[in-house]
This record gives structure tokens, sequence and C-alpha cells, in this order.
């Protein structure tokens, strides 16, 4: 009998809250993509996330909805070769949160990415004084 402790299976469920209460049911393997995540999870700390499987995330809901979109984004794409075209993820995100997101996205996101958000933001940004 193994009495080493079982390692939660990666298709698990993990429930995302938001500060406003609302709630994205994710694959573990999805929301292992973050690193904060991935630690508040880890079932070696005994941390209430880990044993309830539930991560709360201190943003309102269309922010965090934006974030569990984004890892899974990452997830899909991360090991996909070079050769292989990848949707720009920035189309997806509505006007009116795209200065909050780039607000609260890594820097290594950001710098990654930073020449197509900072064009997509202008164009945002023009186009929300316009209407």
């Amino acid at each position: 009998m193994s009495t080493q402790p079982q390692s939660p299976a990666q298709d698990d469920w993990i429930r995302v809250t938001s500060r406003d209460g609302f709630s994205f049911i994710v694959k573990r393997n999805v929301v292992f993509r973050s690193g904060t995540l991935r630690n508040m999870l880890d079932e070696r700390h005994s941390f209430t996330e880990a044993v309830q499987k539930v991560c709360p995330v201190d943003e309102r809901a269309a922010v965090t909805e934006k974030f569990v979109e984004y890892l899974a984004y990452k997830a899909t794409y991360e090991n996909v070769p070079p050769n292989e075209e990848i949707p720009d993820f920035f189309e997806r995100i509505d006007p009116e949160i795209a200065l909050e997101l780039y607000v609260r996205l890594p820097v290594r996101v950001v710098s990654m990415y930073m020449n197509s958000f900072l064009a997509y933001l202008s164009l945002t940004i023009s186009r929300v004084r316009i209407e």
C-alpha cells in the first residue's frame, strides 16, 4: 500500500471567484497557468483554497473573466510550434476593460505583447472617444 499523498487530478475543476460574487469553473490544468493560483492550490501547504478548490480573485467579474480566458488561451497555445499561427488574444478584449487589464497584467505578458496591445489600446481609446 502506498503512503504517498495522491496528487490532484489535472482534470479536476476549480472555482475562480470574483470580488463581486461571480464564479468561473475552470479545469485545474488551466488554472495552473497562473503561478499565484497554482501556489494557492498547492495541497502541501493546506491553504483553504486547496482544500475547498476555490480561488478568490480580488477583481470585478469582467476582469476575472478575461483573466480566466487568458489562462485558457495560454494553456491552449503555449506548446504550439513556432510555424503555426496563433490568434491575437488582445482582439478579445472589450474596450471598457482594456486599460484596467493593462494595469493588472503581469509585466512579462505586457512586454511580450507590448506593441500589439498598445496599438489595440490606442485604437480602443480613440473609438471610445468617438462614440
